[in-house]
């Protein structure tokens, strides 16, 4: 075996907005050791700074030092970031009682918000809204406990943002899903945060979510951001395609984060990923198809669709029409790239069937400023140089470093570990 690339992929995005928010509803003194610092956690750092949140930037990540709660209105920026807009929403609904004003990329202003303002406004914040989308202004500062409905088909982010705001509040809160939930990983991690800081939250026949509020801020607590298996997921497709042995390092095994299953789908599919301690060895290449849901992993569905354009047979995706309202429509920009290539696709109501490419054709992949899809099929630039991608920039969202970790297995060199 060749000498192992090491690539050392950055902190966790979806851990990292959870410390930010937990350290803005908790007492002074919160502690977020080693936080991802790329765009969508910087603009909720910003955010939760316009809402009161007076950060301490140290060498080891970032502490809070108070919050004191806008006495002006204020305006905040949430980028094409689903996350810091729906929880910067519903925090603003808490924190405020002077307007606060929302507003996004053209994009953001396409994604779903209706669902979580009608909550919000339903425990008594006073939203205006473009029609259920961005950009909104926002006046809180008196919202009750009580019982919400919202739908769980969009996006998970609506109940996380609830289930913040909702164990800050004097008294308990039902939150009921009046369809069926997806992304269900990012709940339970917003559920462990939340544990974790001494609320209670309990599931009730498996479709309501009960938060029993702490009626006033969270003990302060020091968290640490775990490595983020999103982007670690590139790296194992990205080992495949290059057939080069890699090493993930300080990955954890046991991780809230649901896409660590793809060490799970990938072995049995019949690839060779290894353990020895809190490191992942990736070590062969493409193999068998894969046939999976993509309910609860919609972000590993650019690379697991790289994937099967290089397996040896045709794989299968299904429950992904939540994929429509990510930073682009998710679906419609991996088939059409895929097509590029030289993938055959079929699409149906529930089903995408991709039979491999014979040899991966020159083209140009259109990201549609999706940090996922510019990652996902950069890859196949190991198998052809010809292949282009047409916003390499926007991976600044959740991984600066990736180009620089992608010239790693672009040489043949022995290369130490990088670090982000």
């Amino acid at each position: 075996m060749a000498t192992p690339i090491r690539i050392l992929v950055p902190p966790s995005k979806s851990f990292t907005h959870r410390a930010m928010v937990i350290g803005a509803l908790a007492a002074p003194g919160t502690v977020i050791h080693s936080p991802l610092w790329a765009e969508d956690t910087q603009l909720t750092a910003k955010g939760l700074e316009a809402l009161g949140v007076q950060w301490a930037y140290e060498s080891t990540g970032l502490r809070v030092q108070n919050v004191i709660p806008p006495s002006r209105p204020v305006r905040l920026l949430a980028g094409n970031s689903g996350t810091t807009a729906r929880f910067l929403t519903a925090l603003a609904a808490l924190l405020s009682a002077h307007e606060v004003r929302i507003d996004g990329t053209p994009r953001m202003r396409q994604r779903p918000m209706q669902p979580l303002l009608s909550a919000l406004e339903q425990m008594g914040a006073q939203i205006r809204s473009a029609n259920g989308f961005l950009p909104i202004s926002v006046v809180g500062g008196s919202l009750r406990p009580g019982r919400v409905t919202i739908p769980g088909h969009i996006s998970s982010q609506f109940l996380s943002a609830l289930m913040f705001v909702a164990a800050r509040l004097p008294g308990t809160t039902l939150i009921e899903l009046s369809t069926p939930l997806v992304s269900a990983g990012y709940i339970r991690m917003t559920q462990w945060f939340l544990e974790q800081s001494g609320i209670e939250v309990s599931w009730q026949s498996g479709h309501r979510v009960m938060v029993t509020g702490y009626g006033a801020p969270f003990p302060a607590q020091t968290w640490r951001v775990e490595r983020d298996w999103s982007a670690a997921a590139f790296w194992i497709v990205g080992a495949l395609i290059a057939e080069r042995p890699v090493i993930l390092p300080q990955l954890q095994q046991n991780s809230l984060q649901s896409d660590s299953t793809i060490v799970e789908l990938l072995r049995n599919a019949g690839v060779s990923l290894q353990w020895s301690g809190n490191e992942l060895l990736i070590d062969g290449s493409c193999q068998q198809e894969i046939d999976i849901s993509l309910r609860n992993i919609p972000d590993l569905f650019p690379a697991l669709a790289v994937y099967a354009a290089c397996a040896h047979t045709s794989s299968r995706f299904r429950d992904f029409q939540h994929l429509q309202w990510k930073e682009s429509d998710r679906v419609k920009a991996v088939l059409e790239n895929l097509q590029r290539i030289g993938a055959q696709v079929t699409s149906r109501p529930n089903e995408i069937i991709i039979t491999p490419a014979n040899t991966i054709h020159p083209a140009t992949i259109r990201t549609y400023n999706d940090h996922r899809i510019a990652m996902a099929f950069g890859l196949l630039q190991l198998r052809n140089p010809h292949i282009q991608v047409d916003n390499p920039a926007c991976v600044q969202k959740s991984y600066p470093e990736f180009w620089e970790h992608w010239e790693l297995l672009t040489s043949s060199a022995n290369v130490s570990e990088t670090s982000s």
